[in-house]
């Protein structure tokens, strides 16, 4: 067992509940040098640990916080109290994944926007058969939701629907460049237009 301090104010402090390392004016480095695939945890691995992986296999190189059994919202907490907050997934995919099947499994607020930009394709989709997808605006004046799909003359919005079913409070507009066309799949079905009264 060896134990060297440099300074005064470098000690180990122990009250019977309680063992604090201490360094009063320099920095404290734990595991700088660990041999290749050993571990650093920090806690029971039956509760809460951190565990650090360093490894000479890039693939095998991980850190891992793991809460055991909590079953709080806030079992693992990361608060940036008065700064942000950033995830980087260098390389790799970032994964958001919750096994919960609460209504709001997933949940994010901001007191602000939101803002997701993709450099490919963006998928949203429910799989659950009375699953449904909801885009509400509060927005009072002006555009409420854009969607906009006209890139090129062939960017094409296409919309599939069982039933179709638009309500317009106010007025109703439908500009084409080229060809409108209104028909029915099936001969034999009418097609109204105007006022039934």
């Amino acid at each position: 067992v060896k134990a060297t301090f440099a300074r005064e104010g470098e000690h180990i402090i122990g009250d019977g509940s309680t063992l604090s390392v201490v360094s009063e004016a320099g920095s404290i480095a734990v595991g700088t040098t660990l041999a290749d695939a050993q571990t650093i945890s920090i806690g029971p691995s039956a509760a809460t640990q951190l565990v650090l992986s360093p490894h000479g296999t890039a693939g095998s190189e991980k850190i891992s916080l793991v809460n055991k059994s909590g079953t709080a919202d806030d079992a693992i907490k990361i608060d940036a109290e008065s700064g942000g907050l950033t995830l980087a997934a260098g390389n790799d995919s970032l994964i958001l994944d919750a096994d919960g099947t609460d209504t709001d499994a997933i949940n994010i607020d901001s007191a602000g926007g939101i803002d997701i930009d993709a450099t490919t394709a963006i998928n949203i989709a429910t799989s659950d058969a009375a699953g449904d997808i909801t885009l509400a605006s509060a927005h009072t004046a002006g555009v409420a939701i854009h969607l906009d799909g006209n890139a090129a003359a062939g960017s094409i919005v296409d919309i599939d629907a069982g039933i179709l079913d638009v309500d317009v409070t106010g007025v109703a507009s439908i500009d084409s460049g080229g060809t409108l066309s209104l028909a029915t799949a099936n001969s034999g079905v009418a097609v109204s237009i105007g006022h039934t009264t």
